[in-house]
């Protein structure tokens, strides 16, 4: 049986209006943009993901970073 949970990582951001299909996911410390479509596992960390479907469009550079210090 395939497994249809949703996995974010930790420290993601996602913009609104991301949907996620069974089974798929991101990788720690990822900003997805907003209207992506999230159909697979995306495994990669420190990465910005967007499209449809949504593949990573490039890696979080240091100079890049924002730290999330907001828990809801």
């Amino acid at each position: 049986a395939m497994d249809r949970a949703i996995r974010i990582g930790r420290r993601c951001y996602l913009r609104p209006a991301v949907p996620f299909a069974p089974g798929s996911g991101v990788g720690t410390d990822t900003i997805v943009a907003m209207g992506a479509v999230v159909t697979k596992s995306i495994a990669e960390t420190d990465t910005i993901v967007g499209g449809v479907p949504a593949k990573v469009i490039k890696p979080r550079s240091d100079d890049a970073r924002h730290v999330f210090e907001r828990f809801w």
